[in-house]
């Protein structure tokens, strides 16, 4: 519920992943603005930093927007309703990737799908 804050989404850790999460309507109404190619610094704690790389926008449809274990409907393909799991396991599967994900509005429903945006560690050599 903080201005300009995200959440790290701990159940994804098993996948090797990093999960951001923001409401829609604080810091993650800025994800909107990203595209393919952007290039996403991580700062840590610590002060250390790591820099990805957006490869990858998946937008979904949330059957029952109000549940967490909703079936979804992946928007590029809307005849294929998906489980709640198996939505996780696709967009947090790759290990080393960063996820950050806000919910979509639709007809004032503030949680009528998700947005992920999936990034990849850049190679720095």
């Amino acid at each position: 519920t903080i201005q300009n804050s995200v959440t790290q989404f701990g159940q994804v850790n098993q996948f090797g992943s990093i999960g951001l999460l923001a409401h829609n309507y604080l810091a993650g109404a800025h994800f909107s603005n990203l595209d393919i190619g952007t290039e996403i610094s991580l700062v840590y704690g610590d002060g250390s930093s790591k820099k990805y790389t957006v490869t990858d926008l998946e937008q979904y449809q949330a059957l029952s927007p109000d549940d967490p274990y909703s079936k979804f409907i992946n928007l590029d393909e809307p005849k294929t309703h998906v489980s709640s799991t198996n939505v996780i396991k696709e967009i947090y599967g790759t290990s080393g990737s960063l996820v950050l994900q806000t919910c979509i509005s639709k007809d004032g429903n503030l949680e009528w799908g998700r947005l992920f945006i999936i990034a990849t560690p850049v190679n720095t050599r």
